[in-house]
């Protein structure tokens, strides 16, 4: 299969020219041209590193997928995050029966999935996640997973401007979920007051840990002030990113998160925006 790029590169430009108008302002000239050059040419070189695999080479699929991803990978690099060069592999695999996993190298969904724009967002963060702590991949560490699963949820969320996680999925699968479990037509809101499962409880998983983690994040969104239909909300994802990137990997990490995202928030917020993230934080069983 032939690799396919995923575009970008005019977005990358535009943003650096409004960047490089404020600079002259009021920064060094020279210096900007040569980082704008260094950081442009890192971007532009990534473009042919993610190759789908399933899907007819130029098809419709593939351009909304380029499109799509494009995209989202841009806004990640908003945020601090650039992609490795390493080559990267889409792969729409008909034995991935009702399921989208990133495994660790590859995006791996299922053929029904492949619109589900959302859970392939979700999937893609993996791979950002991973990258930016290389040990939690095998570590083995619920409560790492579980906030990794939470910012998977989120950043997605936050750049699609819903809350809301998983209504493709469950719309394309509806007739096979058992309804007891999937109640809803979604598979989570992270608009929601859901408590951190403590050990040994039924849900102290990653989805249970995951969907505190997204709600408070979501919660924390709103409280800055970035409306609900704002597609990204910078000041408070890049924090989150960060702070994923910077935290000690040990038995207290998710405490360890929490403080440092709360020093964060003050700096970048001020003092009643982490006031309040503190007081979630305990309301939904954070012990700090």
């Amino acid at each position: 299969m032939q690799a396919l790029s995923i575009g970008g590169g005019c977005s990358v430009c535009r943003r650096w020219a409004r960047y490089a108008a404020l600079k002259r302002q009021f920064g060094d000239v020279s210096k900007l041209q040569s980082e704008v050059q260094t950081l442009t040419t890192k971007l532009d070189t990534l473009e042919d590193q993610i190759r789908f695999k399933g899907l007819p080479a130029g098809g419709r699929s593939v351009t909304a997928l380029k499109a799509r991803i494009g995209a989202y990978r841009v806004y990640l690099g908003t945020l601090g995050y650039v992609p490795s060069s390493s080559a990267f592999d889409f792969v729409v695999d008909p034995k991935a029966d009702m399921n989208a996993y990133f495994d660790g190298a590859r995006l791996v969904i299922a053929p029904p999935l492949v619109g589900a724009i959302d859970t392939i967002l979700r999937d893609y963060s993996f791979r950002a996640l991973k990258e930016l702590k290389p040990d939690f991949w095998d570590a083995n560490l619920t409560t790492a997973s579980g906030l990794a699963s939470g910012i998977a949820d989120y950043l997605p969320a936050s750049y699609l401007a819903s809350p809301v996680v998983g209504r493709e999925f469950v719309r394309i699968y509806r007739a096979r979920l058992p309804k007891d479990q999937y109640p809803k037509d979604y598979l989570r809101n992270l608009a929601n007051s859901s408590r951190f499962p403590q050990p040994g409880a039924e849900n102290f998983d990653q989805y249970g840990l995951g969907e505190a983690w997204g709600g408070m994040f979501w919660t924390l969104r709103t409280a800055i002030g970035c409306p609900a239909t704002k597609s990204g909300c910078p000041i408070i994802d890049q924090m989150i990113l960060d702070s994923w990137r910077v935290v000690p990997l040990n038995a207290n990490f998710g405490r360890q998160y929490a403080r440092i995202l709360i020093a964060k928030t003050r700096l970048a917020a001020g003092a009643a925006a982490s006031d309040q993230l503190r007081r979630d934080l305990v309301k939904r069983g954070m012990v700090l």
